[in-house]
C-alpha cells in the first residue's frame, strides 16, 4: 500500500525548520532518524520557547534542540540537548515537519516502537504484531514510503 501523497506532511530541511521555529515559537519542529537494521529510532525536535516569565531570558529566539533515541523495544535510551550552534551533524541531515502536521498529541517521552505507531499511517500498535521482527519490517515498509529521508 502506497501512502497517498495528500497525507504526507511538507517536509523541512533543519535550516527551514530553524528558521519556522524562530517564527512560530512553542511549536515542535520533528525529525525521526529510523535504523531498522540496528532498530533504533531517535527523534529530534526543534522549538523555540517564549520565555514571558523570564525576564532575564538573554535571546527570544533561541533556538532548542532535543533528542531522544534508543532501541525499538527496550524502555532505556538517551536524550541530549544542543543549541542551534552546537547541533550534531546528524541532526543537520534529516527532514523535519511541523508538529501539527503530523496529527497526534507529543511523541516526547514515547519509546521507538510507539513513536512509529504515532507517525505513520496504516502501522498497527506493536502488541498486534505476531514478533518484534514482524514489526520492524511492516515499519520499515512504512517509513519509506511516507517520511523524506
Amino acid at each position: 500500500m502506497i501512502v497517498e501523497a495528500a497525507l504526507k506532511p511538507k517536509f523541512l530541511t533543519f535550516d527551514e525548520a530553524v528558521a519556522a521555529a524562530k517564527q512560530e515559537h512553542d511549536v515542535d519542529f520533528i525529525a525521526i532518524d529510523f535504523n531498522e537494521g540496528q532498530k533504533f529510532l531517535a527523534t529530534y525536535t526543534i522549538n523555540v520557547m517564549d520565555d514571558k516569565d523570564d525576564d532575564e531570558a538573554d535571546d527570544p529566539n533561541q533556538v532548542n534542540i532535543y533528542c531522544e533515541g534508543g532501541i525499538l523495544f527496550d524502555y532505556e535510551g538517551d536524550e541530549e540537548y544542543y543549541s542551534e550552534k552546537d547541533a550534531p551533524a546528524r541532526a543537520k541531515e534529516l527532514f523535519y515537519v511541523h508538529e501539527k502536521d503530523l496529527g497526534k498529541p507529543s511523541i516526547t517521552g514515547m519509546t521507538g516502537e510507539y513513536v512509529l505507531f504515532a507517525v505513520l499511517p496504516s502501522l498497527k500498535e506493536p502488541s498486534q504484531y505476531p514478533s518484534e521482527t514482524h514489526f520492524v519490517n511492516d515499519a520499515s515498509r512504512l517509513f519509506k514510503e511516507f517520511w523524506r529521508f
